[in-house]
């Protein structure tokens, strides 16, 4: 059994099709499991309490965060806030009533991570409209 503080990994493959040597795109499961460094105090269990309009909510603070520490120039504040919203993202990822929105997700999750390597404004600012997206009730919240 997986410790509390543990989440799933996400991972894209591509298998080799067989009729010629392209390469067919899929998304699976792995049983990778990495506990949280940021988040000691949240397990997917306690993360599936919370709203889905308060998961949303919760991972764009990160984000708003990091656009704050990137128009200030801390590129390492920013840094650890991306950091926090992909482990965020991740307890959403387990969260069964996203299961509609997996791909999704999964998708965000990449685009956490270019964020995290690129430090880039404009796509922390339209990551962070595309995530209350996910959530009408959030994006009221915000708008």
């Amino acid at each position: 059994m997986p410790n509390l503080n543990t989440v799933r990994v996400y991972t894209k493959f591509y298998t080799p099709s067989k009729k010629n040597s392209n390469y067919r795109y899929g998304t699976f499961k792995i049983e990778i499991l990495y506990p949280l460094k940021l988040h000691t105090h949240l397990n997917p269990e306690k993360w599936m309490t919370y709203s889905k309009t308060q998961q949303v909510l919760m991972i764009s603070n990160e984000l708003n965060r990091a656009l704050n520490c990137l128009n200030s120039n801390h590129l390492l504040d920013a840094e650890k806030c991306y950091e926090r919203a992909i482990e965020l993202t991740d307890l959403t990822v387990e969260d069964p009533r996203w299961d509609n929105a997996l791909k999704e997700l999964l998708r965000f999750r990449e685009v956490l991570s270019d964020l995290f390597l690129s430090k880039d404004i404009q796509l922390n600012r339209l990551s962070l409209s595309t995530l209350l997206l996910f959530n009408v009730e959030a994006y009221n919240m915000l708008h």
